[in-house]
């Protein structure tokens, strides 16, 4: 029903129930097609047709908003909402309800129910009679049994009648005696044990005499007169921390009745006591509390995973040996224990955590006073493993390092009992789980992102296009797999099936380590040696014959892969998944891929999977099966990438290389004291006491707990200190045994206190005992790639040296990211209040790095238009992409299920066939479009018009951000608008064109919900009163949208409008900022950039950069030269000392030239050294720069 049909209806229905003259209205919309109004349509049209009530009256209702939704269906909501803006005050309780009701039955055709909870004695014995008599209808055999009598220690011997209609038994009895007169009525689930003690599922007991909340049971009666019997859904009694209701699947059941009191009391409908239903709806929810009992309901409520703390020394509390029950007394967390919640119980041994097993919560009852039963509907002990622990006849499983440190994270873990809350990634990493864990798939594409941006370019990810994505991860690989192709020479294979020796030897070239790279030879694998060269002939045969029918044959990929390995182990190889997986690449390379086995099985730990072990096919698949996740994931963040097999594969092999290393955070000294001495040391280091822990480790690199701690105290002892107690020594060889743990390419953190982050590097090597370091003797080398402090919230760090899940180290990055979106934070203040602003500073420090990032989080919340093509665009687009012939329909398909064009009038199978036919018919061999023998379509290679269209008809995504450099001759004509000739033939005519700043203008003007930015490098070379002209007073914040201006050539009214923003550069070795042009420091703010020399952490050949910086711009500076410093920018990608040398040569110190071009004696003396400059003849000497060697002898001497 429209709004204008539905106002009249609603209208003079009111008239006819109360009388009231209301004027019917009858609202015009602004299209009549739909029937909608708008908002302002209809304040006015009800203040028309009731003038008494003000326009405001209506606006002001808080229930205006439901009304005007312009929805073409109004719902009952919105009913209400327009009986309270016409008149809803002069209601009372009666009416109110009667507009509720009516509504719902007049729109909605039901009556809106409500229900109110028996009180009356005389209601409530009626109702249990009714009650019971249609259960006695139902009844199909009664017999004598013992039952459980609400009371302690009491049974009651009596007749039970069965229902054979919902599969229950029941017993009813009066209890007009108890502190609380009730009906006891008792629930089994299936026949009891006859003339045997049956235990009751459920009692639903309303109470005899009025209306209480202290029972279970109720009987409930709705505004129609109906009575129902209802449950409260609590099970058990006392304090039991949970309860049926938050497991009770039904929502619909649940019900709001009036008892009278304030808040209306919430109960499960169960029946129409008079319903034929009634067996089956009593038995329905008798089966589901007994469901619940079981353990099979889960709790959405509660929390999932809990730990418990075992049965310890001195814990007095007896724990169940098979599992079944679990008593805990009344401490932290007790009240999430609750049915439904998953549970581990663990304990601690030798400082060591292991788990005893887990299962499901089905039941909580009290013991005694303040303390429970947890009952276990399952539970299942973990079986035995390498590094089981044995006890009580039980196999302990040990924790791993990754899962010790969870744990560790929870208050109250060392507790002698505990009950810690913990998270699902946890609890899987424990159980072993397979289920995939979503959250798994954001925190590794965070990780994803990190590593990206850590590589040569330091450019953050934005598609696959990324350079270091493609030169890291694609080319090496296509390479790989284009030449193994070649040498595999798939083509001579049938020549050769007589002599299988020869494909044996073609796969082993095919696979060897000029072509495959890491992506299969590794010493630890001797897949080149190996597989093949050191084969007997016969073996040769069988597995050429073996690898002909995997490349050959047409059988399903899982029978071509087993029977691979079988072949493999034949001839007593081992089938290596790494060598199986490069020759699945070379079978298929659009489905298949190459794996690391290590990095992809954690991988695969990483997103939930449990590791598979053998090499057979359900291994491969594991991997074929989490890719087709991930690229289904990535098809989401980047819907318009075209994600082939080996994209998703390089996404998958970065991620497990970084899954796969460890991550730790470490202070160096109290609030990070030594930092210094370790950042330009290359380590990380720490100190507890002077012992080289290598001379205490195993053979497999564990260190000896009992030697170390022998030694500390032989130690103390010899030096007259007081013994170390046990937790003491245990908290020591904790962080002696962590640190050793690292390892070479582990991820280093370096923190001071536990807010400032002040490095990240990688581990170079593993642990070194050093003395020439100072004090912290136990050291890492470490490459420190990023040396800046700064303020990253971090959680609490209570010991020197933390393990870090990958997690942790994701969430640690993501605040440096936010600190670094936070450092623009101030610029895009400024530049929101002064809507122009120019970083200046000296040549090298980042002013247009800076100024493309800043215009770039500037616009980052910008809407993004969809690109727009035409059906030929979609074509060329579609044939381009696929690479191969397609059929027209095919062509069809593709296009509309990405949704590239919109349909206009013509049907899309015949535009597309009219297309590309009308291409072939008029180009003929110069034609786009080719039709194949088999009538399929495909791009002609010998046109490159294609291109040309392609680009042509695509509308581009809006230009948000443009950029234009400024220079000496730079004109208004070229930034405003100019008279440019153009030449027709032999005929030279001349036109207005519009420039760059007002073309931006423009589009922003048409866009006043985006912003645009105008990046000007090196503004101040410009003559800015030439170039901007009179227009200069319009980019002040005052005068935007509202001042004009008559261009000089258009003669139209120009304005600026104040989504339009400006930032410029200016480097101060050109020209100073005392020199420039008053009209634009007015109307500019200024940031200034100087170069930071703390950001080079690199050290060529001895020389540290970061030194080596700050001592020439010292220099400088005392020449009174201090905004014509050298800026960091130029030493930041110097990474050995050929690009060192190259800097400098021709870089530095031309620039180091033209600031002393007059002055070479100055340069010699002052700034470089006499090995350097030639200052008589006023040149720069040649044999340094001819020369690295020599470079670097003269350049230590002049910087030492």
């Amino acid at each position: 029903m429209k709004y204008p049909e539905l106002k009249n209806f609603i209208l003079n229905e009111m008239r006819m129930h109360d009388g009231k003259n209301y004027q019917p209205v009858m609202i015009k919309t602004l299209n009549q097609s739909d029937g909608k109004a708008t908002k302002l349509e209809i304040q006015q049209a009800l203040h028309d047709a009731n003038p008494d009530s003000s326009v405001e009256y209506f606006s002001n209702s808080p229930v205006f908003e439901v009304l005007t939704k312009s929805h073409p269906v109004a719902d009952y909501d919105e009913i209400s909402g327009l009986f309270y803006l016409l008149d809803y005050e002069t209601y009372n309780d009666a009416e109110k309800s009667w507009i509720t009701n009516y509504c719902d039955e007049k729109i909605n055709g039901k009556s809106a129910k409500q229900f109110f909870v028996l009180d009356n004695k005389q209601e409530l014995e009626n109702a249990q009679k009714i009650l019971l008599e249609n259960l006695r209808k139902l009844t199909t055999r009664k017999d004598r049994t013992r039952i459980s009598f609400p009371g302690p220690g009491e049974n009651v011997d009596d007749i039970v009648e069965y229902t054979s209609k919902g599969d229950f038994w029941w017993y009813s009895q009066n209890l007009p005696d108890e502190r609380i007169p009730r009906f006891w009525n008792s629930f089994g689930v299936g026949e009891p044990n006859w003339g045997t003690s049956t235990g009751i599922t459920v009692e639903i007991n309303p109470p005899m005499n009025e209306s209480t909340r202290r029972t279970k049971g109720a009987f409930v009666k709705d505004n129609e007169g109906k009575i129902y019997i209802c449950h409260d859904g609590s099970l058990g009694g006392g304090n039991t921390p949970g309860g049926f209701s938050d497991v009770y699947p039904n929502d619909e059941k649940w019900i709001e009745a009036n008892d009278g009191r304030s808040d209306p009391r919430e109960l499960i409908l169960i029946s129409d006591i008079t319903s034929e239903q009634l067996g089956e709806n009593l038995g329905d929810y008798i089966q589901y509390v007994a469901k619940y009992k079981a353990g099979e309901l889960v709790s959405t409520k509660a929390p999932y995973y809990l730990l418990f703390r075992h049965k310890s020394e001195n814990n007095p509390y007896q724990d169940d040996p098979s599992g079944e029950v679990y008593h805990f007394p009344k401490i932290a967390n007790y009240t999430k224990v609750v049915p439904g919640a998953n549970a581990i119980w663990y304990d601690r041994v030798n400082g060591d955590h292991y788990f005893w097993g887990y299962g499901t919560i089905s039941q909580v009852n009290p013991r005694s006073d303040g303390d429970f039963d947890a009952h276990f509907g399952s539970f299942k002990f973990f079986e035995k493993e390498g590094n089981s622990l044995e006890r009580e006849g039980k196999f302990l499983k040990k924790a791993t390092s990754e899962v010790e440190e969870l744990i560790r994270n929870n208050s109250g873990f060392n507790v002698q009992h505990s009950i810690s809350e913990i998270d699902e990634e946890t609890y899987n990493k424990i159980i072993g789980s397979k289920t995939l864990q979503n959250n798994s798939f954001e925190t590794g594409h965070k990780l994803f992102l990190i590593e990206i941006e850590q590589k040569k370019h330091k450019i953050p990810f934005e598609d696959f296009n990324h350079i270091d994505f493609i030169k890291d991860e694609l080319e090496y690989k296509e390479n790989a797999l284009r030449n193994s192709l070649a040498d595999l020479s798939l083509d001579k294979w049938d020549q050769w099936s007589g002599e299988p020796e020869k494909i044996c030897e073609a796969v082993r070239n095919a696979v060897a380590k000029r072509n495959s790279e890491n992506l299969i030879w590794s010493p630890p694998y001797r897949t080149e040696i190996g597989f093949f060269d050191e084969l007997e002939e016969s073996s040769k045969k069988i597995l050429g014959k073996a690898l002909y029918d995997f490349f050959k044959k047409t059988n399903s990929i899982k029978n071509k892969f087993d029977s691979l390995v079988e072949s493999l182990e034949k001839i007593n190889r081992k089938p290596e998944i790494r060598l199986l997986g490069y020759l699945m690449f070379l079978l298929d390379s659009t489905k298949y891929f190459p794996v690391h086995p290590t990095n992809f099985d954690n991988l695969l730990e990483f997103y939930g999977y449990q590791k598979i072990k053998d090499n057979h096919w359900e291994r491969y698949y594991a991997y074929l099966e989490l890719a087709e996740k991930i690229k289904s994931f990535l098809n989401q963040k980047y819907p318009h990438e075209q994600l082939t097999s080996l994209k998703v594969q390089s996404y998958m092999w970065v991620i497990a290389g970084a899954v796969s290393r460890n991550y730790w955070m470490i202070r160096p000294d109290t609030d990070g004291k030594d930092w210094d001495n370790q950042r330009s040391k290359g380590i990380i280091g720490i100190h507890y006491h002077t012992l080289d822990l290598s001379k205490f480790a195993h053979a497999n690199n564990q260190l000896s707990k009992r030697k170390i701690q022998e030694e500390i105290q032989e130690s103390r002892k010899a030096a007259g200190e007081e013994p170390l107690t046990q937790p003491q020594l245990d908290s020591t060889f904790g962080q002696f045994e962590k640190f050793f743990a690292i390892r070479k390419k582990d991820k280093i953190i370096a923190i001071g206190n536990n807010s400032t982050l002040l490095g990240i590097g990688n581990a170079t090597d593993k642990y070194q005992f050093r003395t020439d370091v100072g004090e912290f003797c136990h050291t890492v080398p470490v490459e420190w790639y990023d040396t800046e402090s700064r303020e990253i919230p971090m959680q609490e760090m209570r010991r020197t040296v933390k393990k870090l899940s990958v997690k942790d180290y994701v969430d640690i990055m993501s605040k440096q990211s936010l600190v670094e979106d936070s450092k623009y934070q101030k610029f895009i203040d400024i530049l929101e209040k002064k809507k122009q602003l120019i970083f200046y500073g000296p040549p090298g420090t980042g002013k247009t790095y800076h100024s493309v990032i800043l215009a770039e989080q500037f616009t980052k919340n910008n809407s993004s238009q969809p690109q727009k093509m035409t059906f030929r665009s979609a074509i060329i687009k579609t044939l381009k992409e696929a690479d191969r012939p397609m059929h027209y329909m095919d062509i069809t398909k593709e296009i509309l299920d990405k949704g590239l064009v919109q349909t206009s009038g013509e049907t899309p199978h015949y535009t597309i066939v009219k297309e590309m036919s009308k291409d072939i018919q008029n180009k003929g061999e110069h034609s786009i479009f080719i039709k194949t023998d088999k009538g399929t379509y495909k791009l002609n290679p010998n046109s490159q018009e294609y291109e040309i269209k392609f680009t042509d008809s695509v509308q581009e995504d809006p230009q948000y951000i443009r950029s234009v450099t400024f220079h000496q001759s730079y004109s208004y004509e070229e930034f405003i608008e100019g008279i440019r000739p153009h030449t027709v033939g032999n005929q030279i005519s001349y036109e207005r064109e519009d420039g760059i700043f007002k073309e931006m203008v423009e589009d922003a003007k048409a866009d006043p919900t985006n912003k645009y930015v105008m990046l000007i490098d090196e503004i101040n070379r410009g003559n800015i009163s030439k170039i901007f002209g009179e227009l200069i007073t319009l980019i002040e914040k005052d005068k935007r949208d509202k001042h004009t201006l008559q261009l000089a050539y258009s003669k139209e009214d120009f304005a600026i409008p104040s989504n339009l923003y400006i930032i410029g550069t200016m480097n101060t070795a050109d020209r100073s900022l005392v020199q420039i042009d008053a009209a634009l420091r007015r109307r500019f703010a200024f940031c200034e950039l100087m170069p930071k020399p703390e950001l080079l952490t690199q050290s060529i050949e001895g020389i540290s950069l970061q030194q080596l910086l700050t001592t020439l711009n010292q220099r400088i500076s005392k020449e009174g030269l201090r905004e014509k410093q050298v800026g960091h920018s130029y030493l930041m990608k110097v990474n050995n000392l050929e690009e060192l040398h190259f800097v400098f040569t021709h870089e530095i110190v031309p620039l180091l030239q033209d600031y002393f071009f007059d002055d070479y004696k100055k340069l010699e003396n002052d700034i470089l050294s006499e090995d350097f400059v030639d200052s008589e003849n006023m040149i720069i000497k040649e044999d340094w720069q001819d020369d690295p060697n020599r470079f670097l002898e003269i350049l230590k001497s002049a910087f030492s």
